[in-house]
C-alpha cells in the first residue's frame, strides 16, 4: 500500500509539473487568488504583463494589479461570492484596466472561473493584453476620421453607391455640385440625378462595371447632372468599383465639375464668332469700292436697257413693224432681268457672308463654298488686277462645316496672297504667273486640304512663326486678327492651319477639314 501511495504522489508530482509547465508557456497571463484575494499562482506571461517576479506578488492582495475604482471594489466581490456563490464576473469575459509595476495602466481582457479545493474556494484569472489591439483600433479610428475629413472637404465631388446604385454617402462637394441640402443626396438613385440625355449612355457603362471581374474596374465619362433649381452641370465623371465589407461590391465615383470651363468656352466662342463677323464686316469695308463697281456695272446696263425700251415704245424717225418693236423690247426686258439677276446675286453673296448669327455647322459640299468665294474674291482680284486660278478637285467629300465661317477663312487667305502679289516688284519673272493666286482642294486620308498658293513676297523666317499669334501683323494698316481668327475656326472645325514657303518662291497657307461622317475620303 506505501508503494501504491508512493507512485500516486509521483504520478501527482509529474502532473502538477505538467500543468506548471503549460501555464509557464501560455501566452496569456494566469493568476491564480484564494478567497481572501490573495495570489497563490503567477505565470511568467503575468509577469511580463504586470513587471512584477512571481516572488514579489505571491501572498499579496490581488488588488495591488488594479488601478481605482477596481481595487477597491474587488474584495467586496469576493466575500459576495463567498456568501451567495453568486459570481457577477464568474464565466465572462470582461475588459477591464490593469495596473503596472511602473504605474502604467494598460487595457485587459480578463476572464474570471472559479473551483472548490476541499472546502475553500480559489478564482483563476486568465488576462489578455488589449494594448496593441486598442493601439490599432485607435490608429484605424484616426485614420478612418482622417479619410472621413478627406471625403467630406476634398473639392472634387464624390459619391458612394451600392449595387443597385442608390447613394449610400456623399460629400459636401458633390451636394454643392448639384445645389443639395446638406446629405440631401444620401439614398436617392445616383442615375436620376444625370441629365435624361446622358443616361442610356451611362447606364449600360455602370451595369457593366458592376458586373466586371478581374479586368475593367473603372471607368470615365464627360456628362451633365441636373441640379434641384433645373441647371446643368458639367463634369467629368470618375467611377471605381471595389470590394467593401464582406464582399458586397461598391461603386465610388469622383466628379470634377467643368461648368465654369464649358461657361467660358460658350463665352469665348461667343466672342471669337463677334471678333469673326467684325473681321467679315472690315474686309467687305475694304472691299468697299470693288463691290460699288461690281453692281454699278448691272444697275448702269439695266439703266441703259430701260431707256432703249423708253424710246422703242415712243417711237422713232423711222417706224417699225409691231413685231419688230416686240422682239427688240422682249430682248432688253431680258437683259434687264439678267442684269438684275446679277446685280441680286452680288448682294446676296454679300447678305451671306457677313450676317451675324451662332455658328451652325451642317453637312457642306465644299465645291459650292469654295465657287462662292471666289466670286466674292474676283471683286477684289479685278482692282488688283490678280487672276484667281481654281484647282478644285471634282470628287471631294462632304464636311462638317459652317460654311460662312470656311468662306471667311478662305477669303482671308485669298486676299492675304493678292495682296502679297501685289506688292512684289518686277524681277524678271513671268509677270502672269506671279499675279496669279492658286486656289486649291484636294483629298487626303480622312481630310480635304485646302490651299492658297501666291509668288508674291513672303514673310521672313521670325516673322513666319508669329503669323498666328494675335495682333502680329506684317501690314501697315492691319490689325493682326485674320490669321488668328482663320485658326480658331479651323481648329474649332477639329481641323488645322499652317504656313510653308512656295518652292520656287512665294508662300502656301492650307488648312485641313475633316470628312464628314459616313462621307468618303
Amino acid at each position: 500500500m506505501r508503494a501504491q501511495g508512493s507512485t500516486r504522489g509521483t504520478e501527482g508530482a509529474l502532473v502538477a509539473e505538467h500543468i506548471e509547465a503549460i501555464l509557464d508557456c501560455m501566452v496569456e497571463g494566469v493568476i491564480l487568488i484564494d478567497r481572501s484575494g490573495l495570489i497563490r499562482r503567477f505565470n511568467r506571461a503575468a509577469e511580463r504583463l504586470f513587471g512584477y517576479r512571481v516572488e514579489e506578488v505571491l501572498g499579496c492582495n490581488v488588488s495591488m494589479l488594479m488601478p481605482a475604482p477596481w481595487n477597491r471594489e474587488h474584495d467586496h466581490y469576493l466575500a459576495r461570492y463567498s456568501r451567495t456563490r453568486e459570481g457577477r464576473i464568474v464565466g465572462i469575459d470582461r475588459e477591464v484596466q490593469g495596473l503596472r509595476r511602473d504605474g502604467s495602466v494598460f487595457p485587459m481582457q480578463l476572464s474570471v472561473g472559479a473551483f472548490d479545493a476541499g472546502d475553500e474556494p480559489f478564482f483563476v484569472g486568465v488576462i489578455r493584453d488589449l494594448s496593441e489591439t486598442r493601439r490599432m483600433q485607435a490608429a484605424l479610428a484616426t485614420r478612418e476620421a482622417q479619410l472621413r475629413l478627406m471625403f467630406d472637404q476634398a473639392p472634387v465631388g464624390a459619391f458612394v453607391t451600392d449595387a443597385r446604385g442608390f447613394i449610400l454617402s456623399c460629400n459636401a462637394a458633390f451636394e454643392r455640385m448639384l445645389g443639395s441640402a446638406a446629405r440631401g443626396l444620401t439614398g436617392k438613385r445616383h442615375l436620376d440625378l444625370v441629365h435624361a440625355e446622358d443616361r442610356p449612355g451611362l447606364a449600360p457603362t455602370l451595369a457593366a462595371l458592376r458586373e466586371s471581374g478581374a479586368g475593367r474596374t473603372r471607368c470615365t465619362r464627360d456628362l451633365r447632372y441636373l441640379r434641384l433649381d433645373g441647371s446643368v452641370a458639367h463634369v467629368q465623371l470618375h467611377v471605381g468599383l471595389v470590394d467593401a465589407v464582406e464582399g458586397a461590391r461598391v461603386l465610388i465615383g469622383q466628379c470634377i465639375d467643368h461648368s465654369a470651363e464649358h461657361q467660358a468656352r460658350k463665352e469665348l466662342a461667343a466672342l471669337q464668332e463677334q471678333f469673326a463677323h467684325v473681321n467679315r464686316l472690315s474686309v467687305m469695308g475694304e472691299m468697299a469700292s470693288g463691290i460699288a463697281h461690281e453692281i454699278n456695272q448691272p444697275l448702269t446696263a439695266i439703266a441703259a436697257y430701260a431707256q432703249a425700251c423708253r424710246r422703242l415704245l415712243a417711237g422713232g424717225a423711222a417706224p417699225q413693224p409691231a413685231t419688230a418693236v416686240a422682239e427688240d423690247l422682249s430682248d432688253a426686258l431680258e437683259q434687264i432681268a439678267l442684269q438684275a439677276q446679277r446685280a441680286g446675286e452680288v448682294i446676296r453673296r454679300l447678305r451671306g457672308f457677313v450676317r451675324r448669327g451662332e455658328a451652325s455647322r451642317a453637312t457642306t459640299h465644299l465645291g459650292e463654298v469654295l465657287t462662292g468665294v471666289v466670286k466674292l474674291a474676283e471683286v477684289d482680284s479685278r482692282s488688283h488686277e490678280i487672276t484667281i486660278e481654281r484647282d478644285i478637285s471634282p470628287a471631294l467629300p462632304p464636311v462638317l462645316a459652317d460654311s460662312v465661317q470656311i468662306q471667311q477663312v478662305v477669303l482671308n487667305l485669298l486676299r492675304n496672297a493678292m495682296e502679297a502679289s501685289s506688292a512684289r516688284g518686277s524681277d524678271g519673272d513671268d509677270d502672269a504667273a506671279r499675279r496669279t493666286v492658286t486656289l486649291r482642294a484636294e483629298v487626303l486620308a480622312g481630310v480635304v486640304r485646302i490651299a492658297v498658293l501666291d509668288r508674291g513676297v513672303g514673310p521672313d523666317a521670325d516673322a513666319a512663326e508669329r503669323l498666328f499669334t494675335p495682333f502680329f501683323t506684317t501690314k501697315r494698316s492691319g490689325m493682326g486678327l485674320g490669321l488668328s481668327i482663320c485658326q480658331s475656326i479651323v481648329e474649332a472645325h477639329g481641323g488645322r492651319i499652317g504656313y510653308r514657303p512656295r518652292e520656287g518662291g512665294g508662300s502656301c497657307f492650307e488648312f485641313t477639314l475633316p470628312v464628314a461622317p459616313g462621307g468618303e475620303a
